[in-house]
């Protein structure tokens, strides 16, 4: 699995500037605008948009067809973008929190405001690409409309989240603990989108 995660990270290398840009870009939006409460947004969200980039690559040189006559076979794909994607959050969190920390003191952010707005754009994050990555094997053309499909995908867990934010702040009746609980329940969800890829990447047709 091991080799299969550094294959992918080394064709990420290609954009890794790009999405590094597009970070910085809005990043230094945030802080010319005053709006030093999303500071940490950015990393997250657009980092962990990065996992798609794989599968366009690998569509590219028709890698699938080759990997699964490999040891590591169908489940081990899967698994190994699985474990890229968090790695990638890893990374993510890593930047969002310095980004963090630079809104508190530059723009007097008060620690609770920020940890609310990260671990909502954390949420959305693991949502937003655990759906990405299950639609990208649900629906084999799905590489060719790899834009669209990102942008539903975190879109319809940003509307989701914020339903769900404001379920939890109802019945919870503080608005950390709703977001911390509606963080807790999607680390579920990532287990529950890697079974239906990896049930759906064994009935695919590679030819």
């Amino acid at each position: 699995m091991t080799g299969l995660i550094l294959k992918d990270c080394y064709n990420l290398k290609r954009t890794f500037g790009v999405y590094s840009v597009l970070v910085l870009g809005f990043s230094i939006f945030c802080m010319v605008t005053k709006r030093f409460l999303f500071l940490s947004l950015p990393p997250v969200l657009i980092f962990s948009s990065m996992i798609t980039n794989t599968f366009v690559q690998d569509r590219m040189v028709n890698w699938n067809k080759l990997a699964v006559t490999t040891a590591m076979g169908r489940r081990g794909i899967v698994k190994a973008k699985y474990a890229l994607f968090y790695l990638i959050l890893l990374v993510a969190t890593l930047a969002s929190f310095i980004l963090g920390l630079i809104g508190a003191i530059a723009g007097g952010v008060k620690p609770i405001a920020e940890i609310k707005i990260f671990l909502f754009g954390l949420t959305i994050a693991i949502c937003g690409g655990s759906v990405s990555i299950v639609l990208l094997y649900l629906w084999k053309e799905a590489v060719e409309k790899i834009e669209l499909i990102t942008v539903i995908s975190y879109t319809v867990s940003s509307g989701l989240l914020a339903a769900a934010v404001q379920a939890m702040r109802s019945v919870l009746g503080v608005d950390l603990y709703g977001f911390f609980a509606c963080f807790c329940l999607a680390l579920i969800f990532p287990v529950m989108t890697y079974t239906i890829s990896v049930r759906a990447f064994e009935n695919r047709d590679l030819e």
